[in-house]
């Protein structure tokens, strides 16, 4: 059930990079800008990343550092049991940071005249981002959420009246 303050509402299109709606799986992670005529996604995955690798052998005194950090943490030390997490973690490497991977713009045919009545919001509940507007007779209504299960993305574009109002071209650039 989702309240009040589960969902993010704007009337106005995201003019930088900060103001573009973020949707993720745990794996793969988009921010949409939502423009009227142009929707622009820039799309980022796990994988893409400027630090190194950890390494994968785990450190051999793990699990006497998680009961020590157990321990010391019920005892109200939890300076110690820091430490102790730190032991359990083992050697932290230069992870960096998370890269762009590429950007998607999906173009459509907007008549003269711009547009009105635009919405845009992010319900957190669902991790679903959805924006609307309305241009010449059409009211153009747009939803998008990363699917994990099936490592997509799925954005939904429709038009209500009149037959044929979308008109769409795609490109990306790496």
């Amino acid at each position: 059930m989702s309240g009040p303050g589960d969902r993010i509402r704007l009337l106005a299109p995201a003019e930088s990079w900060a103001e573009a709606f973020p949707l993720g799986n745990g794996s793969s992670g988009a921010m949409l800008h939502c423009l009227p005529g142009r929707d622009l996604v820039e799309l980022s995955e796990s994988t893409c990343l400027s630090g190194s690798s950890p390494s994968p052998v785990p450190p051999t005194g793990a699990p006497g550092a998680f009961h020590e950090a157990r321990a010391l943490t019920l005892a109200g030390n939890y300076a110690g049991a820091e430490a102790a997490i730190g032991r359990f973690h083992g050697e932290r490497g230069d992870y960096g940071s998370n890269l762009p991977l590429a950007r998607l713009r999906l173009t459509y045919a907007i008549p003269e005249g711009g547009f009105r009545a635009y919405e845009r919001s992010l319900s957190l509940d669902e991790a679903l981002a959805s924006w609307s507007f309305e241009s010449g007779e059409a009211r153009h209504e747009r939803a998008a959420f990363l699917s994990r299960p099936h490592g997509v993305l799925v954005i939904r574009a429709r038009a209500r009246r009149p037959a044929g109002a979308i008109a769409a071209g795609a490109d990306c650039a790496l």
